[in-house]
């Protein structure tokens, strides 16, 4: 699999990601609402937004979640899954955290309630504190020996209520407190796209894997 270190540009406008949905930020997958809307009222700038700052990360796919004057993107470093927290004004890093589990990271991660969920992507699920990087806890959603898809699980974690809720072939939600299980659906794992299952009068809608 082709790595990468990915370069990270904050633009003036991006960083008012920080301050949308009612300070709720961008702090998912495709932001406050789901559909890649931003709240954000931008003024037009004739000649493009002016480059704030620029900093190299680790290598991944996923996207970056920005709440409350903070940036937070997971990659790989060192053989394991890394969060890393900036400053959205300067780019200055807060604070970095390896996991030590899971190999890398595809995912883009969600925050909610003062925490950061990261899904690996060899099916691990990570708990970070969102102000210190400690991390509370880990949960493996897939059976050891459970076949992997060839790009890992890519699936930004859901937030309903008091569950976390992953794709990772079939449905998964456990206690967003403790990483203890709730409930899963039985299914053959594959390939999933980065992209969270749908709500619907509380019943979960999931997209078929990708063949």
């Amino acid at each position: 699999m082709l790595t990468r270190v990915r370069s990270l540009l904050a633009a003036a406008g991006v960083v008012g990601l920080a301050a949308a949905a009612g300070g709720g930020g961008w702090h998912r997958f495709r932001g406050p609402h789901g559909n890649g809307v931003c709240d954000e009222k931008l003024d037009l700038l004739p000649d493009g937004p002016k480059k704030l700052w620029q900093v190299q990360t680790l290598s991944g796919r996923g996207s970056v979640a920005v709440v409350s004057g903070r940036v937070y993107i997971a990659g790989k470093g060192d053989a394991a899954l890394t969060v890393s927290c900036l400053d959205a004004q300067t780019g200055a890093g807060v604070w970095t955290t390896p996991s030590r589990q899971d190999g890398g990271n595809h995912s883009t991660p969600t925050l909610a309630d003062g925490k950061v969920y990261v899904l690996g992507y060899r099916g691990m699920l990570h708990c970070f504190d969102a102000r210190t990087g400690r991390i509370d806890w880990q949960q493996a959603l897939v059976k050891r020996g459970d076949k992997e898809p060839s790009w890992g699980h890519a699936g930004a974690p859901l937030i309903w209520e008091d569950l976390a809720i992953c794709n990772v072939g079939a449905g998964v939600a456990v206690k967003k407190e403790t990483g203890e299980i709730a409930w899963q659906h039985s299914g053959q794992g594959g390939y999933v796209r980065n992209e969270t299952e749908e709500l619907a009068a509380g019943q979960i809608a999931q997209r078929p894997p990708r063949k």
